[in-house]
């Protein structure tokens, strides 16, 4: 069971992520989320993908991380979430419907790849977005596509009743087909 960590772990993430700054600020913003690995991997994904400060640790600092561990680890994901536009909220629910890790080919059925023109975002663009804010993994050697239990979970309460019938039955109709 992975609990958490390491301090210098931890840091050596960060800047694998291109996230700069120093060891000891990496340390204070990390330190808040008790060194969760998928609390760090969102954290570091909304670090790299701030507006006002992209890759900066200081961004960190404008997260309010009021309450306690499990407030916060929840806070993380619920701002990665949001701050997603509306499209990539919907695609990411809608990969929250998969059980398991899937293809390529399946994750581009449920985003809608070959959808009329003006698509805010193509199949490659959004998955790539959903890994970059850790959201997403992507296991290179078998080329399956999955999301953490946390993050599928979460994602998956955020479909309303009608578009999760509707995410199903659009699996259901790829996989007969």
């Amino acid at each position: 069971e992975l609990t958490q960590m390491q301090p210098a772990d931890a840091v050596a993430f960060f800047h694998a992520q291109g996230i700069r700054g120093s060891r000891a600020e990496i340390e204070a913003a990390c330190a808040p989320y008790g060194y969760h690995p998928l609390s760090l991997r969102l954290l570091a994904g909304l670090i790299a993908n701030d507006l006002g400060q992209p890759g900066d640790i200081a961004a960190a600092r404008r997260l309010d991380i009021a309450g306690d561990l499990v407030a916060r680890q929840h806070h993380v994901l619920e701002h990665a979430y949001t701050s997603l536009t509306p499209d990539r909220q919907k695609l990411l629910s809608r990969i929250a419907c998969f059980r398991s890790p899937v293809s390529y080919d399946a994750l581009c059925a449920v985003a809608g790849r070959g959808a009329p023109a003006g698509r805010l975002y193509t199949c490659d663009d959004a998955l790539r977005d959903l890994i970059a804010r850790g959201l997403m993994h992507h296991d290179r050697a078998a080329n399956r596509y999955d999301l953490h239990p946390i993050v599928r979970r979460y994602a998956y309460d955020r479909l309303t009743a009608r578009d999760r019938t509707a995410a199903h039955v659009h699996l259901r109709d790829y996989f007969a087909a």
